[in-house]
């Protein structure tokens, strides 16, 4: 494996592991175990952890520059609120919803341009990573419209849209992030298949 590979492979497992992460911050969020200071601890550290993760990836050079192709703006904009939770935390309650809804539908957002390259690409799934994508910004929409509306729980909703960015960042990472050492061994292979069908 050369050292793109490695590179490749590194911020792939970084950015799952952040994904991962933000997916049970998420599922702790549901449980009323945390009060808000220690909550606002957690989710900014997060978000710096994940806006630093995401820039890293972004610089990784993947074969179908696919999933971390959007993650430079989208690294610097989870940072930025991680960094602005620590130091004003008297405004972290008024920020909080929309600052999660829009991360998540900023995340939606980059998916569906991510979904479309992926049909022109070729990939398989492509329209269910649409759907996932669609889905995702529809869950950033709510928890955006929760802080001005009574009939939707900020809690739940900004519970719901960590988990959901986390599910998406996870399975479309795991999905799309490919080496070039990959593409190389496929190509060795089928090579010599193609060498072996004209021997016979």
């Amino acid at each position: 494996m050369g050292k793109s590979d490695a590179i490749v492979r590194q911020a792939k497992i970084i950015s799952i592991a952040s994904s991962v992460c933000l997916f049970v911050a998420g599922f702790l969020l549901l449980l009323p175990l945390m009060e808000m200071n220690t909550e606002r601890l957690v989710i900014g550290t997060l978000c710096v952890a994940v806006g630093g993760a995401k820039i890293c990836g972004y610089f990784a050079n993947d074969l179908y520059r696919l999933a971390f192709q959007y993650d430079l703006a989208v690294g610097l904009f989870a940072a930025i609120f991680g960094v602005l939770f620590f130091v004003s935390p008297e405004k972290f309650n008024a920020t909080y919803p929309t600052a999660i809804g829009s991360y998540a539908l900023l995340e939606g957002t980059f998916k569906l341009q991510i979904a479309f390259d992926a049909r022109r690409f070729g990939i398989r799934y492509w329209h269910l990573m649409l759907g996932t994508a669609l889905t995702l910004c529809a869950i950033g929409v709510l928890t955006v419209v929760s802080y001005y509306s009574e009939a939707l729980s900020e809690t739940v909703l900004r519970a719901i849209a960590l988990m959901a960015v986390g599910a998406e960042n996870a399975w479309f990472t795991i999905y799309t992030v490919r080496s070039r050492a990959k593409k190389e061994r496929f190509t060795d292979w089928l090579d010599q298949k193609v060498l072996e069908e004209e021997d016979a």
